[in-house]
This record gives structure tokens, sequence and C-alpha cells, in this order.
């Protein structure tokens, strides 16, 4: 058990070979949103929470922050014939999100 902005959460993941599995649920809002994946690439955990958030109204909001440019150093090759990324992001996923109604 947890909370998801103020709001009581119980979640759940889980995988086996190949799958991997996610899920949030709120109780006192009667939601509950689950995410389940052919691909054992990249858990799933961060989407759960997200899509609960705009269903009960509260989006998370993304806080803006400043950096000097001098910050962006790290990231920048020493030598650009050599580049390459250290930690690269991973492929782009096709995700689909489907909106049901309470019967």
């Amino acid at each position: 058990m947890s909370n998801l902005l103020g709001s009581l959460t119980v979640e759940h993941s889980g995988g086996i070979h190949g799958f991997l599995s996610d899920l949030v649920y709120l109780p006192n809002e009667e939601v509950c949103v689950a995410i389940l994946t052919n691909c054992d690439c990249e858990p799933p955990s961060a989407l759960p929470p997200r899509i609960a958030a705009l269903v009960i109204g509260k989006p998370y909001q993304p806080v803006a922050i400043s950096l000097e440019a001098k910050a962006f150093d790290q990231y920048a090759p020493t030598d650009p014939s050599s580049f390459s990324l250290k930690n690269p992001l991973p492929a782009p996923r096709l995700s689909v999100i489907k909106t049901a109604k309470k019967w």
C-alpha cells in the first residue's frame, strides 16, 4: 500500500519468461490501471501511476528547473568522431490506452 498524490493505492507487479505486468488500484476512487507487456526489456512501472493520476484528475505536473550550460558538459563528447551514448534511452514504444466507462 502506498499513495499517489494523496490517494491510497494498492500496487502489484510481476513477470515471467518474457512478460511483465504492473498494476495500481485506487480503492477510494474505484480506479484500477494495469499494464501488461510481452517485453521483459523495460518494466512498465512508471505508466500505471501516471495514467491513474490522469484518470482521477491529478496529473503529474513537471517542474521546470534551470541549469547552467556547463551542466551539460559531461554529456558532450571529447572526440566527436568517437561519439557514443554511455546509457542510451530505450527505443520508442507504441502505447495504447483504452478508456473504460463504469457500468
